[in-house]
């Protein structure tokens, strides 16, 4: 005969489901519904492995958490709020409509651009030993840099 230990807490308790559901080896992102971040990021992951179709705004903020990802080495958490997400879909779409004429490759083209840029730029910072703030959606999507960019596709930035 196998003994078990005797537990303090009803089977049938909502401590008991808690504790089960805490040890039921799933995590707590995967026992939630994925967060828009992370349901971009699986999108973003498939159009580089397969190379391309992107097709919104949302995915450009998904290649903007993924190439923040590769150069700072974590995820912007900001946008794993689902306004945080939402507003810079809109910041996206706006600047898609406005600068690139709805051209899903073009602006792609930009956001690689920009951080290829930044990848330099960081990599001297952590070189030379200076702190500096990190590119935050609100920039990856503003006019302004949009600006930069056509600066530096003329030749003369």
């Amino acid at each position: 005969m196998v003994r078990r230990p005797v537990s303090d807490v009803d089977e049938d308790s909502p401590l008991a489901a808690l504790m089960a559901d805490h040890t039921s080896g799933r995590s707590r992102e995967q026992r939630r519904s994925p967060s828009p971040l992370a349901s971009a990021l699986r999108v973003v992951e498939a159009r580089i492995r397969d190379g391309g179709g992107w097709t919104n705004a949302r995915e450009l903020v998904g290649l903007y958490a993924w190439c923040h990802r590769s150069v700072y080495k974590v995820l912007p958490v900001e946008l794993e709020a689902q306004n945080e997400f939402s507003a810079a879909a809109r910041a996206a779409t706006s600047m898609l409509h406005a600068h690139f004429d709805d051209d899903m490759d073009a602006a792609v083209a930009f956001v690689k651009w920009a951080w290829q840029r930044e990848k330099g730029r960081a990599d001297w910072a952590r070189r030379e030993k200076k702190d500096r703030n990190r590119m935050g959606w609100r920039l990856q999507f503003s006019p302004r840099h949009v600006t930069d960019y056509r600066v530096a596709q003329s030749g003369r930035g």
